[in-house]
Order: structure tokens, then C-alpha cells, then sequence
């Protein structure tokens, strides 16, 4: 299921945006924008925090055997080979989401699960999953006033989705992620590209890079790198040459 930290993660990105729009006029390697750096850099970071929890429980499914999938997976549904499904949910107060799903599931010995009957193999045989292929589209409905609702995306399309592959022994993840939401009547916008991040399985802290943009309304303002270490900080750069330290257990970020 949705991990709830990656859920505060998001929610506090959207805090750093409504607080940031509008303000003095900065720049950090795109056009002139009205969202400072540090802001941009605030809400990179919280979306960095969240990724770190992608690998192990981003996913709707929960699990990667056959018995954490059963339940859930089951009442999907499966077209031209990827399993399909909706979920609602809410959020510690925060408000609620709906998660609309799209995955091509590989299991290691059973291949592609395609069908209700492979699906149906796959949890008798006790198989697990091997690599997770996903497009999918979450919701957030924010009932603080403080916070705007806004839309996370995983993967750009089938032909385009984000991989989790490698769930057996190092989980890497590879492929698009994004983020939007509306402040002051202007879209703002996260796109991020996993390049092959890998979760050190050991302490969960994730090796490898994301490179990032960010967007007010049609205009790019930001982009950069978000560097994984292995440990529990990563490194934001920004094109412009600002580099900032993010801690990926609590989000926050310094220059």
C-alpha cells in the first residue's frame, strides 16, 4: 500500500509552494520566476524524501510475493495485459486520495502475469515478483486550508511507464515521475526521472540520481540533480549552480 510518510512528503512539497509563489524573483539555471530557489529546492527535497520509500511501499500493491498481492490484486482487472484498478483512501487528516492503478506484473518463475488465470498461477505457486512496470495517476483531495490538492504521476504512459525491477535482490527503480498542483491560480509542477536508483538493503537508503525540473505554469524555472549517496542525505544541484542538502528522513533542507 501507499507508505503515509510519502504521502506528508508530497503534501508538505505543496506547503513550500503555496508559501513560495509570488514572492521575490529568482532564478536557478531557467527563465526569471516568481518561486524562489530555495522554495524550489524545498519542495525537491520533500519529493526526493519520498522516493526513498518508492522500492518498498509507493506501490498500491503491497508486497512482492504472491500472498501480499492476492487480496489486492484480485479485484483488478486486466487489460491488454496490464493489471487495471481504483483505490480510495484518506489521509491522518490531511484529506483523502484516490489511486488510480495501471501495472504490468513479471513474477520470477511465472513471467508475465497477463490474465486473472496467470494472476491466479502466480499466488498458487508461491512465486514472487520479479519487476513491476506502473502508470498511474494519484489524487490527493487536501482538506487543510494551508495546502492545495494536487496530482502525482507515476510513469508517462504505458509505453512510458516507471520500472521497479530487481525485487528479489537489489531494487532498482528507472523512469518518469511528477508532481502538480495550483498555487495562486498559477500550476506548479515537479518532473522527476529515476536513472537506475538503487535501495542499499541494508539501511533503505537509496544509490544513484534524479534528474529534475521545475515549472511555473507553462514557463521551466528550475532544473537539476538529486544525488543519492546511500545515506540518509542527498545532494540537490541545480543547473544554476545553488546546491542545497536534503535529509531523507525528515525532508528538511539546507544550503
Amino acid at each position: 500500500m501507499i507508505n503515509k510518510s510519502g504521502f506528508l512528503a508530497f503534501a508538505m512539497a505543496a506547503v513550500i509552494f503555496a508559501s513560495g509563489c509570488g514572492t521575490t524573483a529568482s532564478s536557478g539555471g531557467g527563465t526569471t520566476t516568481s518561486l524562489p530557489v530555495s522554495s524550489a529546492a524545498s519542495a525537491v527535497g520533500y519529493l526526493a524524501t519520498a522516493s526513498v520509500s518508492y522500492a518498498n511501499a509507493s506501490l498500491f500493491i503491497s508486497g512482492t510475493s504472491s500472498a501480499g498481492i492476492s487480496t489486492k490484486a484480485t479485484a483488478g482487472t486486466f487489460v491488454d495485459g496490464w493489471l487495471t484498478m481504483s483505490h480510495e483512501d484518506s489521509m491522518d487528516g490531511f484529506g483523502s486520495f484516490t489511486y488510480d492503478l495501471k501495472a504490468k506484473l513479471f513474477g520470477l518463475v511465472t513471467g508475465h502475469i497477463d490474465s486473472q488465470a496467470k494472476l491466479e498461477e502466480f499466488i498458487d505457486s508461491g512465486d514472487d515478483l520479479e519487476k513491476i512496470y506502473q502508470y498511474s495517476v494519484i489524487e490527493f483531495d487536501i482538506t487543510s486550508p494551508e495546502v492545495a490538492s494536487f496530482t502525482v504521476t507515476l510513469g508517462n504512459s504505458k509505453l512510458d511507464p516507471i520500472k521497479l525491477e530487481g525485487l528479489t535482490t537489489t531494487p532498482s527503480v528507472t523512469g518518469p515521475a511528477s508532481y502538480s498542483g495550483t498555487s495562486g491560480g498559477e500550476t506548479i509542477s515537479v518532473s522527476m526521472t529515476y536513472a537506475g536508483l538503487t535501495v542499499n538493503a541494508s539501511d533503505d537508503y537509496p544509490t544513484g540520481s534524479v534528474n529534475f525540473t521545475v515549472a511555473a505554469g507553462a514557463t521551466p524555472a528550475y532544473s537539476g540533480t538529486v544525488a543519492f549517496n546511500g545515506t540518509n542525505t542527498a545532494t540537490i544541484t541545480f543547473s544554476g549552480g545553488q546546491i542545497y542538502t536534503v535529509d531523507l528522513i525528515t525532508g528538511q533542507v539546507s544550503s
